[in-house]
């Protein structure tokens, strides 16, 4: 559990660049982020590869070396989207809607 919490932590860089991508990554950003994370960024987004890549030969090392640590940041990314959609769906099957009324059953009277 212990475990658990500090990859969760250890994680939220990377959490809140995805979330925040519409605004761009620039090269501080990725300065600012261990290097499994900028290869991580690298591999999934075309659009910043190169400017990973360059920042971890700036760094003077090579992706190679966090094989695991990428695969742990894309299984944890991959499962917290799994439990985002789960819940959305969740909720989405109790909000009210016309199809899901169901009027109250009253009994009938017959006319005497």
């Amino acid at each position: 559990m212990r475990d658990e919490a500090s990859r969760g932590r250890a994680l939220m860089p990377a959490l809140v660049l995805f979330a925040g991508a519409c605004a761009g990554i620039t090269g501080e950003d990725l300065r600012a982020l261990p290097t499994p994370e900028v290869c991580y960024i690298g591999m999934v987004r075309e659009e910043y590869r190169q400017l990973a890549y360059d920042e971890v030969a700036r760094r003077e090392s090579s992706c190679e070396h966090y094989t695991a640590e990428i695969r742990a940041i894309d299984q944890a990314l991959r499962q917290r989207a799994a439990e985002r959609q789960a819940a959305d769906e969740h909720a989405s099957s109790f909000s009210p809607s016309a199809a899901s009324y169901v009027p109250e059953l009253r009994p009938l009277r017959r006319g005497r």
